[in-house]
């Protein structure tokens, strides 16, 4: 199949020759897509837009117990609140 010595015109026509022989044969063309290695990821959803509750006062309520003071052991006041605490602190 070497054809070195050929023409210019003998070569055209040969190449002319093998297109045709290309284009009739039928072409069977695989086209096969490597798959994806990660999961598919869903579509956007869509966040659902919260109705404002009613804010509504507490009625009644519940009383905070006054407790017992860890500085002087009285009960009545917390350690926060001391007198002799806060008195102390002031003269450091």
């Amino acid at each position: 199949m070497n054809k070195m010595s050929l023409s210019l015109v003998q070569l055209l026509n040969e190449l002319q020759a093998a297109e045709t022989l290309v284009k009739k044969a039928p072409s069977m063309a695989l086209n096969v897509e490597k798959g994806s290695t990660s999961k598919p990821q869903g579509g956007q959803k869509k966040k659902k837009a919260h109705k404002a509750k009613a804010f509504a006062p507490p009625t009644g309520g519940v009383k905070k117990s006054k407790g017992k003071c860890f500085h002087c052991k009285m009960s009545g006041h917390w350690k926060a609140h001391c007198p002799d605490f806060l008195a102390k602190k002031k003269n450091n």
